[in-house]
């Protein structure tokens, strides 16, 4: 029997010993995070962000910068009229005539900027791709969070929070931008897979507070009966709360998504009830990581298509002071 009891620990520790390896092999599979080099010279990378306003973009900035860690030049650049298309263009073509080293873009339009992307890698400067993709199959790769599955947890638990049923409203991002329709689409999977819901309307304030509190303004003047306002970035469900707390209105769950600051301090007050963590830091690191490892390759490796950032966290009344404890 006692044999028995020992070659059955021993079976228990070697299964735990091969689930680790598993994990660990499963980690070190991810382009651009557990496989970090350094430089051999200083390349020089430009990091073109949407904007320098919007809290994500702030700490976007931060996990580039931070990409000087690996021995190059990061240089982070933003249009001066927030998320403008045209400056965008010309921030890529001033940085194709400096001849860098490398580009990494989160594009203010999916399609408005892939013209000039196609240009900078015929130009032979390699282009990865952050939060919103081109659309063009030149860029080495893109790095950025899986919008559908992260749309679609805060679209479930709004259902599970409103019991499978009740009015919703949906806050959109910029109809240009791949990401708030691939939000957008999972908000609606999430609802639909967690009970009957009405969609009293949906409308874009382009990722704008200040859009986002005019429109909430409105809605709560045509609709009597709300239970829900699902907003596809923290600024705009910052705006609603704003909207419905001057209004007096109770009970309607708002939701956002970045896990910014802000929106952190409206969950932990009530004034928010959900966001999703997208962890901009670490994906802007990972990002100067594969510019960095191509470069030093000779231009020879490669990657896939695309790197969806799949960690997903949803932050919540009912986890945010353990969220807060942990950062």
């Amino acid at each position: 029997m006692k044999i028995y009891k020992y070659l059955s620990l021993l079976l228990i520790v070697a299964m735990l010993g091969l689930s680790c390896i598993s994990v660990a092999a499963q980690q070190q599979e991810i382009p651009g995070v557990t496989d970090e080099i350094k430089a051999t010279r200083p390349w020089k990378i430009t990091y073109i962000i949407k904007n320098t306003i919007n809290p994500f973009w702030v700490r976007t900035t931060e996990g580039a910068l931070s990409g000087k860690d690996f021995g190059v030049e990061v240089t982070v650049l933003a249009p001066q009229k927030p998320d403008n298309v045209e400056e965008q263009i010309r921030l890529v073509e001033d940085a194709i005539s400096q001849k860098v080293d490398g580009i990494i873009i989160a594009a203010t339009d999916t399609k408005g900027l892939a013209p000039v992307v196609e240009k900078a890698v015929e130009a032979g400067i390699p282009v990865i791709g952050h939060n919103t993709p081109t659309a063009s199959d030149k860029p080495l790769t893109f790095v950025g969070f899986d919008n559908v599955t992260a749309g679609k947890t805060i679209g479930r638990w709004v259902a599970q929070k409103l019991g499978g049923k009740g009015k919703v409203l949906i806050l959109e991002g910029p109809p240009g931008h791949q990401n708030a329709g691939e939000r957008k689409q999972g908000f609606l999977e999430g609802l639909q897979e967690g009970g009957q819901f009405e969609i009293l309307d949906s409308q874009t304030a382009q990722w704008h507070r200040s859009e986002a509190l005019r429109i909430t303004e409105d809605w709560l003047q045509r609709f009597p009966e709300i239970d829900a306002i699902i907003a596809a970035n923290d600024e705009m469900a910052l705006g609603a709360s704003e909207a419905v707390q001057a209004a007096g209105r109770e009970g309607i769950v708002i939701t956002g998504f970045d896990a910014n600051n802000d929106a952190l301090q409206a969950i932990k007050e009530g004034k928010m009830h959900a966001t999703i963590d997208q962890v901009p830091q670490k994906q802007a690191r990972q990002a100067v990581q594969l510019m960095v490892q191509y470069l030093e390759s000779g231009k020879t490796k490669t990657f896939p298509p695309k790197i969806p950032w799949q960690d997903i966290t949803l932050v919540s009344t009912d986890n945010i002071d353990e969220f807060l404890a942990a950062k």
